[in-house]
């Protein structure tokens, strides 16, 4: 039934993409220069508004009259023929624009087509022969509204909505983004300022809504957090005390008798008081606010960070309801489209190409295309002239045809996995192709010249595809969406990153490879990245070292994106100082850092200001001495710094001495931090936070001088580090006394490799108080001469001792000293080998 109600809303959709072909620049001029009746197009666009008002009521009536679906059907077929009309046209003129390069005047210009040329390209009575068939029988289809009594109906209307079917996320394509985006606002403390934050998500119909809020009603994380659940589809009727029943039931597990709304009311307040809860109300379209107003009364004795989230067709529903930004849910991309289309139609059977056999997927009526299994050759492509989707993906083949090329009106082509040594230039007369998939092409070194012609393309995937330089005129590709990666190496031209400026479209990842190749640092403003509002991950890339490292700042600098970026990456950067963007809080979208190999730079940015980074990772600052307030704040008032930092990865800093902490009374200086990794700090001397809340993993490598982490005799390690469960420490030689007060007793994991100076685990009973302790490694403890007087937790289910020489006999079995303390552990493993 689900696949059956696309047709209306899909219709529509394919209505609005055909009308600006129609209008567009190429067939217009098309038609005035070839003198052919433009009369034509005016009708086509009348016959098809006739037919677009009756298909709200034909969508409601195709699920019980078999008539009315195959109405639908055959509307379809004759959609696809004028798209195909109008893209033959479009190609064979964009043919004869393809001239100039980058910026050329000639690409903006109105195309002027002699008689002539016409006659070479499309034959002027079939144009209009076809377009008089088509009308005939887009006649035919409208006259039989009477037949099948279908009524035009210009509202915004739409079916009664059925429960939400369940969703598994394995059969869910291209999601995870808005899945992330839509939990981290339901776990922030505060998304809204007000008590209870409600949660817009906002599209058009068929796009997702409901399977987005799926996902996230039912992943683990949101079920921890929230005490109390409640889905409720609304639909139409928002009868506000059916409403209220429906909730009210659902956490009571009971049938409600009440029937007045201020008693239901008053007893769903008792119900919901003081206690987290996430309610979902899908399908919203009343906008009176009144309504709403009444019902949300008793949410508000919800605990705070109680949250409601709202899907909805409407930007005005949205405005109403929301109290936070609405989430625009945009469609998905198209490699994920494909992967969808591929599950249903061809019900997942795996489409992947061996033997040099090509699936050739060709478009139907209905919604669905069928599929012939053919032998790659050149009578396959040379007849294939209506082919949109064609996949090789895996195949293994060397090397296209030539004859790609007669594919003319191919949108969509996969060669993602290939053994493809080359990519024949005759793939740049795919002049309709909007998404090329070259992932994964590992002996693929280079592209076409002249792949610059391809200026419908949205999607170019280079992903882990070796190229050594971009083609030429990338720039002409100005509706680009995807592209992974813009290289500068290979002839070492850097000036070639001015070519970004035109494609304004990007979205999703972009990395910028080989930043030290470019010579004229106006060249990189030009580039305007902070005009690119859909990235959401940058990586910026040096190799090398410099000697101007003003002017690498300078590069840097110019380098800003826009705010809405998430992630960011660089490595290799060869500056003093990082710049001023990166940290700013005008970046509050982002959530992970990477910065690795910045050997000169000497602060760490004001990280600390950035209120929803979840994971940070800085490795080889070899020239950082110090670590101070610089890091939580940039001088502006910070009470909360890092909120939201769940992961600190620093490692290999040579000079790193000294660490300073911000004294925060409200739940420490990191208050989210789970995981910590320290590792080749060889100079750091230092003391751990004396309340990390949320830590559950210590990871502490080839810290030489570092003194004891946790040595303070006051301290009460279960109140200091409640959530502590796994502690690795290597090559830490100063830690002979950081066992002295015992560890929480929530941890499970223990590991010490390499402490030389640590003689005995005889501290003021460090093991007895570890009841959760499970596993238990020590290594290369040269000096390490027993185990404690105690013994060993009841609950060690692993014992791993390893190069302690002067343990190793003390624990033998049967007959070592230390033998009866350890004996009860299910596993021993000593210098790795089963005893």
């Amino acid at each position: 039934m689900a696949a059956e109600l696309v047709g209306g809303a899909f219709l529509s959709a394919m209505f609005g993409t055909l009308f600006q072909k129609m209008a567009s620049r190429e067939v217009v001029d098309f038609f005035r220069s070839n003198k052919l009746n433009d009369r034509l197009l005016k009708k086509l666009k009348i016959a098809f508004l006739s037919v677009n008002v009756l298909l709200n009521n034909a969508e409601e009536k195709q699920i019980r009259n078999p008539a009315v679906k195959k109405w639908l059907d055959e509307l379809i077929e004759a959609t696809y023929d004028v798209e195909d009309l109008m893209d033959e046209i479009e190609t064979e003129v964009s043919a004869y624009k393809q001239k100039g390069g980058c910026g050329s005047s000639t690409s903006h210009e109105v195309l002027k087509l002699s008689p002539s040329i016409i006659s070479h390209m499309i034959d002027k009575s079939s144009i209009e022969t076809k377009i008089k068939e088509i009308l005939d029988r887009l006649k035919f289809i409208i006259e039989q509204k009477y037949v099948l009594d279908l009524k035009a109906d210009i509202r915004n209307r739409h079916l009664q909505r059925l429960p939400a079917p369940l969703v598994e996320e394995s059969s869910v394509y291209g999601r995870d983004g808005d899945k992330e985006a839509i939990i981290s606002l339901l776990l922030s403390d505060n998304a809204s300022g007000d008590k209870i934050s409600v949660i817009p998500i906002v599209g058009m119909g068929g796009i997702g809504k409901t399977t987005l809020a799926q996902l996230v009603f039912d992943d683990v994380r949101v079920k921890k957090h929230f005490e109390l659940k409640v889905w409720v589809t609304i639909s139409d009727e928002f009868d506000v005390f059916k409403i209220t029943k429906i909730i009210f039931e659902r956490l009571t597990s009971k049938k409600c008798e009440i029937e007045d709304l201020y008693e239901l009311q008053v007893r769903l307040k008792e119900v919901l008081k003081r206690k987290r809860f996430l309610f979902v109300h899908d399908d919203v379209w009343n906008e009176n606010y009144a309504l709403w107003d009444v019902l949300k009364s008793p949410f508000e004795f919800g605990a705070d960070g109680s949250k409601i989230i709202v899907t909805t067709r409407s930007k005005t529903v949205a405005s109403k309801m929301g109290n936070v930004p609405a989430y625009a849910l945009d469609a998905i991309s198209d490699e994920d489209c494909w992967r969808l289309f591929a599950k249903h139609a061809y019900n997942n059977v795996d489409l992947n190409v061996q033997s040099n056999l090509l699936l050739i997927a060709i478009p139907t009526f209905g919604g669905v295309s069928s599929i012939q299994c053919l032998v790659l050759n050149e009578q396959v492509l040379t007849v294939g002239g209506c082919l949109r989707v064609l996949s090789l993906s895996n195949a293994f083949i060397e090397k296209l045809p030539d004859s790609i090329g007669n594919l003319k009106l191919l949108k969509y082509l996969d060669l993602s996995f290939t053994l493809l040594v080359e990519v024949t230039d005759s793939i740049c007369s795919l002049l309709n192709l909007q998404t090329l998939l070259l992932s994964n092409c590992r002996n693929l070194t280079q592209l076409p010249v002249n792949m610059g012609n391809l200026v419908n393309l949205r999607h170019l995937d280079i992903a882990d595809t070796p190229l050594k330089e971009m083609p030429p005129r990338m720039c002409n590709m100005k509706d680009l969406r995807t592209l992974p990666y813009f290289d500068l190496g290979g002839g070492g031209d850097g000036s070639r990153i001015k070519e970004l400026r035109e494609l304004r479209h990007l979205r999703g990842t972009l990395a910028i490879l080989g930043l030290e190749n470019v010579i004229e640092v106006e060249d990189v403003s030009q580039a305007n990245l902070k005009d690119k509002q859909c990235l959401h991950t940058l990586s910026l890339k040096w190799y090398g070292d410099t000697d101007d490292s003003q002017k690498e700042r300078e590069v840097l600098d110019r380098l800003q994106p826009h705010a809405n970026l998430k992630h960011l990456y660089i490595n290799g950067y060869r500056g003093t100082r990082l710049s001023s963007w990166i940290g700013d809080l005008s970046y509050s979208n982002m959530v992970q850092v990477h910065l690795l190999h910045c050997r000169i730079c000497c602060f760490f940015p004001p990280f600390g200001e950035l209120p929803f980074l979840r994971k940070l990772q800085m490795w080889s600052f070899d020239s950082v001495v110090t670590v101070g307030s610089e890091f939580y704040s940039s001088g502006s008032s910070v009470t909360k710094p890092f909120r939201s930092l769940e992961i600190l990865d620093l490692r290999f800093m040579a000079e790193w001495k000294e660490w300073s902490f911000l004294e925060v009374e409200e739940g420490g200086v990191f208050p989210r931090l789970r995981e910590l990794y320290l590792e080749g700090c060889p100079k750091l001397n230092v003391q751990l936070p004396s309340y990390l809340p949320s830590l559950t993993t210590l990871q502490v490598w080839r810290c030489r001088q570092l003194m004891p982490l946790i040595p303070r005799a006051d301290q009460q390690m279960d109140t200091a580090f409640p959530c502590l469960r796994t502690i690795d420490i290597y090559m830490c030689p100063e830690q002979e006394s950081f066992l002295e007060e015992g560890f929480p007793s929530s941890v499970s994991s223990l590991q010490i490799f390499n402490c030389n100076k640590l003689e005995s685990l005889k501290s003021k009973g460090l093991f007895q108080g570890l009841t959760s302790l499970e596993q238990l490694v020590i290594g290369r403890c040269q000096e390490l001469r027993c185990l404690p007087e105690e013994g060993l937790p009841v609950s060690l289910s692993y014992l791993c001792i390893s190069d302690c020489p002067l343990l190793r006999p003390r624990c033998e079995k049967n007959g070592g000293e230390d033998w009866p303390k350890i004996a009860h552990v299910p596993r021993i493993e000593i210098n790795w080998e089963l005893i």
